[in-house]
């Protein structure tokens, strides 16, 4: 699945492994998803990362949060309320939102 990652591990776009046990590896937790953009974009990060004292990672401009950890950017698929490949035009939002030029 291809994806827009943030972190140690990856910045930038990367392909990741679309299951559930990928995502936790990635983020080293359980995840958490939450709600970037009223066109589907979402953000999958450790729901408990802040706790877990987990580095600073990038804030989100239009949300006003700071992320730690590595985290990574989807898309929701509403057919079975699982996660599906960013677009190409989901790039230069992403990147927007993310203040990276």
């Amino acid at each position: 699945m291809k994806v827009y990652g943030f972190g140690k591990k990856n910045n930038g776009v990367f392909e990741i492994e679309n299951s559930l046990e990928a995502f936790q590896e990635y983020v080293g937790g359980y995840i958490e998803s939450i709600g970037l953009t009223s066109s589907g974009l979402v953000i999958i990060c450790d729901e408990e990362g802040r706790v877990k004292g987990k580095d600073y990672t990038v804030t989100c401009k239009n949300l006003g949060i700071d992320l730690v950890g590595d985290i990574f950017i989807a898309r929701e698929n509403h057919t079975d309320e699982d996660f599906t490949d960013i677009r190409e035009d989901d790039i230069k939002v992403i990147e927007s939102i993310f203040g990276i030029e």
